[in-house]
C-alpha cells in the first residue's frame, strides 16, 4: 500500500517518507470477559463479567509512513504494548492521520488505526489467535525543524482478544479443544509523546 501511494507523493511536501517513534502510558478503563468452556468432568462452564477500573500499562512503537498529501498520511506502526497485567503484545497497525494545518507546521492532528497484536508468550497455548486492535485520537504537533516534529496525543484503544483460562483442578490452562468461547474486550486510554522526521 505504501508503494502504491508513491505516485501521489508528487504533490506532498518533502519529506515524502516519514519515520518516527512514540511511547507513553496507557490504562485499561473498561474490560469484559465472556467464557464458555468444558471442565475436566465435561460440564459446561459459563462466565461473564465486566468492570470499570484503572489498570496501568505502557507502550513503545516505531513507524514508517508516507505523506499522500501535505494534509493526509498513512503509516505502519509496530513495537511493544501492554494491555493488562498478563497480556503483552507486538502490535502491527495501519494508521491514517489528518493534519489540517499540514505536517510541516505546528497544529492539531487526528488519527485512526487498526490492526492485530501478536502475543509475546504462546508457550501455554501455541494456537492462540492474535488480538484485534483499533483506536482513534487527536494530538498536537510542534514543528522543531522543517522536517522534524514533536508530537503529543491522546487516544482511546479498543482490543478484542481470546484469553487463557486457568484450570483450577490441574493447574495450567484449559486446553483449546475444551473452549467454546474465550473472548476478552478492553477499552484503554493512551497518552503518548512522539518524534517524527
Amino acid at each position: 500500500m505504501l508503494l502504491a501511494l508513491a505516485g501521489t507523493g508528487a504533490h506532498a511536501r518533502a519529506p515524502f517518507l516519514r519515520f518516527g517513534v512514540e511511547w507513553g502510558p496507557s490504562a485499561v478503563i473498561y474490560s469484559s470477559e465472556h467464557l464458555n468452556y468444558l471442565d475436566d468432568d465435561r460440564s459446561r462452564i459459563f462466565e461473564n463479567k465486566s468492570s470499570f477500573g484503572f489498570s496501568p500499562n505502557g507502550f513503545i512503537m516505531g513507524h514508517i509512513g508516507v505523506n499522500a498529501t501535505n494534509l493526509l498520511a498513512f503509516s505502519v506502526h509496530s513495537g511493544y504494548m501492554g494491555v493488562n497485567r498478563n497480556n503483552r503484545l507486538i502490535p502491527l497497525l495501519l494508521r491514517m492521520t489528518v493534519a489540517p494545518s499540514g505536517f510541516d507546521s505546528d497544529g492539531i492532528f487526528i488519527f485512526a488505526d487498526a490492526g492485530v497484536g501478536f502475543h509475546l508468550s504462546r508457550a501455554e497455548q501455541p494456537d492462540r489467535r492474535p488480538a484485534v486492535l483499533a483506536d482513534a485520537g487527536a494530538g498536537y504537533r510542534f514543528a522543531l525543524t522543517p522536517t522534524s516534529n514533536l508530537e503529543f496525543a491522546l487516544n482511546l484503544k479498543v482490543s478484542a482478544d481470546n484469553i487463557l483460562i486457568p484450570d483450577p483442578d490441574k493447574g495450567g490452562y484449559i486446553p483449546r479443544e475444551q473452549i467454546i468461547k474465550d473472548t476478552a474486550n478492553s477499552l484503554s486510554l493512551c497518552l503518548s509523546i512522539g518524534f517524527s522526521f
